[in-house]
């Protein structure tokens, strides 16, 4: 009888330790600080702060200014901002902050062989305490060396369709260049057919 007592015991503390470390998983938060190619600029860097735990990252912070805006592909233009360390007041889970980096030349420069980073926040336990954790990164960009130093071709497209300060794209010339040609034409027919110009809306 003392030995069923005690496995049962044995087995019900095992069953809340399963159930407090699902739990425990699950109120985890998981920060990731890295830097990754923009999908629609080829030659620009984004840095990425995101949440990929389940729980909320509470006053993230960071043990140093991250680099962001350092532009320059080959050599760095002299110009870069930072992402203050004050970070932020909370990053939810799957919530996922972008700023624009800068490029290859620019950011190499700023981050050398590679910019140690401690990014510490706060959670709550299952049980409602709130507790301290931190990640620990090195940040780099030197295996982005060989992005690409032009536009993707699907930028490259979407640009040329934009109006720049109300001024026309070389496409809107193309077009409007077309038109003005389609527009003679028309004349020059209809003054063979002796008619005079048409009109259109």
């Amino acid at each position: 009888m003392e030995m069923a007592t005690w496995l049962a015991g044995i087995g019900t503390f095992l069953a809340v330790g399963v159930a407090y470390m699902t739990l425990y998983k699950q109120s985890k938060p998981h920060i990731l600080v890295f830097y990754v190619p923009n999908q629609k600029q080829a030659s620009i860097i984004d840095l990425v702060v995101t949440n990929i735990g389940s729980g909320n990252a509470i006053d993230v912070r960071f043990s140093v200014d991250l680099p962001i805006h350092f532009f320059g592909i080959d050599h760095p233009t002299g110009d870069g901002n930072y992402l203050q360390a004050s970070g932020f007041p909370m990053i939810a889970p799957g919530q996922r902050y972008e700023f624009q980096g800068g490029q290859f030349g620019g950011l190499q420069e700023e981050l050398g062989d590679g910019l140690r980073l401690l990014v510490s926040y706060k959670y709550k336990n299952p049980i409602g305490c709130l507790c301290t954790d931190q990640e620990d990164f090195v940040l780099s960009v030197s295996h982005l060396g060989h992005l690409p130093a032009s536009k993707s071709a699907e930028q490259t497209i979407v640009d040329a369709f934009k109006l720049s300060n109300g001024t026309a794209t070389t496409l809107h010339e193309i077009r409007d260049e077309l038109r003005k040609i389609n527009n003679s034409f028309e004349r020059i027919l209809n003054l063979g057919e002796g008619r005079g110009p048409s009109h259109r809306n």
